[in-house]
């Protein structure tokens, strides 16, 4: 059944569209945080190699792959993992990278054993070593992802870092 023109237009005049604004404000505002997350948030990038042996001054040798060759520099910030029963609670020492060995992968590493004096540099730890290479914001790691940015990365500056 129709409804007659002066009840439509009567009924328009009575709504007062308070509830679509309020949603579309909100709508809105989450829009805009969400840009802003997108494109200003900042993601760390790792590099993951593993202990190849501990130095007799405590250094940590790590065999990374190929394709950080360029990427993994010194003095950038790093993460070492100890391999440790799974009973135990992981082990995690911070670290620096000191040097980068020419290019078979090999970089060094130093750790700061201080933070767990419980662990024996010397006793033949294996574990994984993650060097941070880059801040991204997730809409860059998206193009990347779809090949809409062609360059290479390139290794950016780490504020926790002093610089020379």
């Amino acid at each position: 059944m129709a409804i007659p023109f002066s009840h439509s237009t009567r009924s328009l005049e009575a709504d007062s569209f308070t509830t679509s604004l309020i949603s579309l404000i909100l709508a809105m505002t989450l829009l805009l945080a969400w840009n802003g997350w997108f494109f200003l948030a900042r993601v760390t990038l790792y590099e993951v190699g593993s202990i190849v042996r501990v130095d007799e001054d405590d250094m940590v040798i790590a065999k990374f792959p190929p394709s950080s060759q360029g990427q993994i520099l010194p003095r950038q910030t790093a993460i070492i993992r100890l391999n440790v029963p799974s009973e135990i609670e992981p082990i995690i020492i911070p670290a620096m990278v000191t040097g980068v060995m020419g290019e078979n992968g090999q970089v060094e590493l130093y750790a700061f054993w201080n933070d767990q004096p419980m662990v024996n540099p010397q006793a033949g730890l294996t574990g994984q070593v993650e060097v941070e290479v880059e801040y991204v914001s997730p809409a860059t790691l998206v193009m990347r992802t779809t090949g809409q940015v062609l360059n290479a990365r390139k290794v950016s500056d780490n504020p926790r870092i002093p610089q020379d």
